[in-house]
């Protein structure tokens, strides 16, 4: 007797341990952290999943991803322990053994705010629709290849907080079949990549809606403005059946509760820019079919735009662009034939932040003040890199943070004079001047007048000369002439301002080809990471532009993340030295005011040998040392080894740090690859409203590599879609140089 009650208390806690051992033997393709995130993929599910293990690890308020398995039971019955205490759920092309499932049976998701499903049978959502979701706001129906058979119904008991709804890539030809006493209170809805063919039978009832998609449908008609008083953004891009009128009557009706909208009617029917109002704040064109050049009677009742891109239209040759007090920012790149641009204020209150005019023919840039009170403009950036100017006559009347005319037909740099206001306005405020890639000759910079007082003297600069007509050797590298052209451009020198005031430089110097030995960094190792810069982007400025000036920049922590070193070396500088220069083979780094002064030779006939330091020429002054400050090193420090990756959200309220950590934690489990950071950042830049780019810096070649193929990325990351706008360029350190290769022969010719 005894004995039996022996195995009967035996088979009892077999069974108890084989009920609990859910999370002791977990599938080899799920992952559970035992504390926020859940994660199968290609697993069969036959019993539900619990909300205890064996230690009394909860899963609560957790993320819970399922994607390309097989479930034998009902979603139902899958998530009825757990589903009070999810908060994110994506379930992506799953299957099932039976269709049946118990209708009448709900579950109550308690906290979930963002669910995802992906199915092309819609069966998922079948199962699910009729639950609870008491806080849900975000419902992403996307790639379910939904038809307007399939009806839907929103309902207050139901979906009492719901505010999104995406119905990318189904079949839709209307949104009759989108019923519900909540429909008006949608806020952001997506219809894009559906056979729409009308969407106004419906849309009246959305009357809340602040962000409508309906990019690459087949609607031939828009909606009056009148019927969503609250519309803050409309995305038409690739609408290719809307006729050229119906644009005209959108905007003419537009009312004065509708003066803040932001467009996007990329690749689409409108062939003329005047029709566009004071409704419009933020503006997107690209790959139009515009019959005309812009010109000032164009865009000239549009007081209320802060941003406009104009881009990719080949059949624009000149801008002459109407600038109002509240425009911040311009992007008039890739057109292909534009050659003048002219900027006409029309406000005496004008800030811009930024100008990008890149990879064009511009070879004219200039600003009509008009009627101004104006004689300076400041904007924060300019980026005018990749067109074919020749001379930078603006730089007299523009004060800029930074300034890029790299790629163009530079010269020569013959300055008279250039003026500056006090205040934000005073040279001492730039950051960035980058001359890289062009055919310098000279810089000379005569005079300058600089206002620090209303009743400041006038002050002669040195004037500095780099030309080929003639080299001396006792500066043998292109970074030491540079120095004493960026010395004389901030008037570091030995005497003082009233000392020098008709004093020119007492050397003139070619520039000597680059290098490996002139371009060695005279107080630098000369294998520094912090040395090497970047290659430009595609689009103009160099991914890293904005991130490198950016003091919030984060860097990775250990799990994932890698703190920066600061024990930084001092730099000690010794009584008849060189002056020192922080320099690299394509970038001078000095620490006056934080500015860069950035040039690149491009080519040579006859390169000439630099001369070793030992035999350059005579000391310089120490008075004229100068000496590399803690910021200047930090700022050298930040520039890390390789190009960002840029994933764009379609919402601003993102967490960097969790997106970094899922991201490598997805590779790892699901791709067995180990993703290293070494720094992230947030960026609004180059985005629209209600759009942001996320920065990741990777560690090392092996972690670029994995990110560069497409196939490792995931469809989203915690519930979030993104899309990557650029691909970033392969470092120098990733090529291969073939030498003596010649374009359509099989092979390189041999050397000798």
């Amino acid at each position: 007797m005894k004995h039996q009650s022996l195995i009967h208390l035996f088979f009892l806690l077999f069974i108890q341990n084989s009920q609990c051992s859910f999370w002791n033997d977990i599938p080899s393709r799920c992952t559970y952290d035992k504390t926020t995130l859940l994660s199968c993929w290609n697993t069969t599910f036959t019993k539900s999943i619990p909300l205890l293990n064996d230690l009394k690890y909860t899963l609560e308020n957790s993320h819970v991803e399922i994607r390309d398995s097989n479930f034998q039971l009902s979603l139902n019955d899958l998530f009825i322990n757990v589903a009070s205490n999810i908060e994110y759920l994506i379930l992506i092309n799953n299957t099932f053994s039976s269709k049946l499932f118990n209708e009448n049976k709900k579950i109550y998701f308690r906290l979930l705010q963002s669910l995802e499903i992906q199915d092309e049978k819609g069966l998922q959502w079948f199962q699910l629709n009729t639950s609870y979701y008491p806080q849900l706001t975000s419902l992403d129906l996307s790639y379910n290849q939904f038809t307007n058979k399939k009806q839907f119904l929103f309902e207050q008991k139901y979906f009492p907080q719901l505010k999104s709804l995406h119905l990318p890539h189904n079949q839709l030809e209307s949104i009759d079949n989108l019923n519900g006493n909540i429909l008006n209170r949608i806020e952001y809805l997506i219809l894009s990549f559906n056979p729409l063919q009308t969407i106004l039978n419906k849309i009246h009832e959305f009357q809340s809606l602040i962000f409508l998609d309906v990019s690459s449908t087949l609607i031939k008609q828009l909606f009056h403005l009148e019927l969503l008083p609250r519309l803050e953004t409309f995305r038409c891009r690739h609408c290719q059946q809307i006729p050229m009128n119906e644009y005209e009557k959108f905007l003419n009706n537009c009312s004065q509760i509708n003066n803040r909208l932001i467009l996007d009617f990329t690749e689409t029917n409108i062939t003329s820019v005047k029709i566009f109002n004071s409704c419009i704040k933020d503006l997107t064109l690209k790959n139009q079919s515009l019959t005309n050049s812009i010109s000032t009677d164009d865009f000239l009742s549009t007081t209320n735009l802060e941003n406009i891109q104009i881009q990719n239209i080949d059949t624009i040759n000149y801008m002459h662009f109407n600038i109002y007090d509240r425009l911040k920012r311009i992007d008039f790149s890739d057109n292909k034939n534009l050659k003048q641009v002219r900027l006409r204020l029309m406000s005496d209150y004008t800030y811009l932040k930024q100008i990008i005019i890149s990879n064009t023919a511009v070879n004219d840039f200039s600003i009509d003040f008009n009627n101004t009170i104006q004689k300076f403009l400041h904007v924060d950036v300019i980026d005018l890199s990749y067109n074919y100017l020749e001379t930078l006559d603006f730089i007299h009347y523009v004060t800029f943070f930074t300034l890029d005319v790299s790629f163009n037909r530079l010269k020569i740099i013959d300055i008279n004079q250039i003026y500056f206001q006090h205040g934000m306005y005073e040279l001492s405020s730039m950051n960035l001047l980058n001359l890289s890639y062009n055919q310098m000759e000279a810089i000379k910079i005569n005079t300058f007048e600089n206002f620090h007082t209303p009743v400041k003297t006038l002050q002669k600069r040195k004037k500095v000369t780099c030309n080929n007509d003639q080299l001396n050797h006792s500066i043998g590298s292109t970074a030491e002439i540079y120095k004493q052209a960026y010395q004389s451009l901030m008037n570091i020198g030995n005497s003082n301002d009233n000392t020098h005031s008709d004093t020119q430089v007492p050397f003139q110097h070619s520039i000597p080809p680059p290098t490996r030995n002139n371009l060695k960094p005279v107080t630098s190792p000369l294998n520094s990471p912090a040395r090497r810069p970047h290659p430009p982007s595609d689009n103009g400025l160099s991914d890293l532009d904005d991130f490198e000036l950016d003091p919030n920049t984060k860097t990775a922590r250990n799990n994932h993340k890698k703190s920066k070193n600061n024990n930084i070396n001092n730099v000690n500088h010794q009584h008849g030295n060189k002056s020192p220069v922080t320099s690299s083979a394509d970038q001078i780094l000095l620490n006056h005011q934080n500015t860069i002064v950035t040039t690149r030779a491009t080519t040579a006939a006859n390169p000439v040998p630099s001369m070793p330091l030992s035999n350059q020429g005579p000391n310089v002054n120490s008075s004229n040392i100068i000496m590399i400050t803690n910021e200047a090193k930090s700022f050298a420090q930040s520039r890390y080894p390789f190009p960002p990756f840029i994933l764009r959200f379609t919402t601003s309220l993102i967490n960097e740090q969790k997106i970094a950590d899922e991201l490598c934690k997805f590779l790892k489990d699901k791709k067995q690859l180990e993703l290293e950071l070494i720094g992230y950042r947030k960026s609004l830049t180059k985005c629209s409203s209600n759009e942001c780019d996320l920065l990741l810096f990777v560690k090392n070649s092996r972690s670029f590599s994995m990110l560069l193929d497409k196939n490792n990325w995931p469809q989203s990351i915690l519930g979030l879609t993104f899309t990557q706008p650029t691909t970033p360029s392969i470092p120098p350190q990733l090529s291969l140089i073939l030498k003596n290769y010649e374009p359509g022969k099989q092979g390189a010719r041999k050397n000798g």
